[in-house]
Parts: structure tokens; C-alpha cells; sequence
């Protein structure tokens, strides 16, 4: 067979491992982080409309695991003990919605036999700002 025919061989099989690796491994990536996203974005919101902490850890919580899987073969990709916090800075009134995603990187390859594999931890946030402070909770700034 004549080199031109092998290199065609070796060109679609490069491009076919490119889809591959784009379709298995960046498809679910761009999935976490258009899920942290919107998760951050309604969590402001319901701050916004005056919502106190627990209220918003209890969406957020409920988001994630709606939408992503929280655990994968026995290992615990997102719990909400660890994985969220909210820090409040009140000298320059603003809060910080944190959010730690530990994406498992061939899970698309390593689920049909049983395993994660590794993961790698996705942190995301958001900060808000606070307007007042009172004894009923926390007014925000839109």
C-alpha cells in the first residue's frame, strides 16, 4: 500500500480520538460547570429576594444533587457538610457562596467496570452584596 493511503489511515484515526476525547471527557466537564453556574446564579437570587443562609444552602444542596451525580462506585463527589460554605464579610457587606465539585475525570470510561477513577476538585463561588443586616435575617442588594 502506497503512503498516501496511510496517511489517511493515521489522520482519521487522530481525528476520531479528538471527538472521543472531546464528546466523553469535555461533554460532562461542560455539564458541571454550566450546573455550578446556574446553582450560584438561582442562590443569588434567592438572596436577592431576602432568603437567609439555610434557605439557600438547602437549594443549592438540592440543585446539585438533582442535576449531578453526588456520588460515583463508593466515592463521595459532592457532600454538603464539606463541599458548600458561605463566608459573610460584613466590614464591606458582601457574602461569598463557595461550591467544591470533585469531577471524576474518566468516569465515562472507568463506570462500565466499576471504578471513578481520579477526580479533580472544581471550586466555584459567587459573592453577594449585603445592603442591612437586621435580627430577621439579611436584606441584599440587587
Amino acid at each position: 500500500m502506497d503512503e498516501e493511503f496511510w496517511t489517511k489511515v493515521w489522520l482519521i484515526g487522530l481525528w476520531i480520538i479528538v471527538i472521543c476525547v472531546v464528546f466523553v471527557l469535555g461533554l460532562p466537564f461542560a455539564h458541571t460547570v454550566s450546573t455550578m453556574d446556574t446553582v450560584l446564579f438561582n442562590a443569588e437570587q434567592v438572596a436577592i429576594q431576602g432568603g437567609d443562609t439555610q434557605t439557600l444552602l438547602d437549594m443549592a444542596n438540592e440543585e446539585v444533587g438533582s442535576n449531578l451525580p453526588t456520588q460515583m462506585n463508593g466515592r463521595i463527589l459532592f457532600e454538603s457538610d464539606y463541599d458548600m460554605l458561605i463566608t459573610t464579610d460584613v466590614s464591606n457587606g458582601e457574602e461569598t457562596l463557595t461550591l467544591v465539585y470533585n469531577q471524576p475525570i474518566f468516569a465515562p470510561f472507568l463506570n462500565f467496570i466499576g471504578m471513578t477513577g481520579p477526580t479533580i476538585p472544581l471550586r466555584f463561588s459567587r459573592t453577594y452584596m449585603l445592603s442591612a443586616q437586621d435580627e430577621s435575617g439579611v436584606t441584599y442588594l440587587q
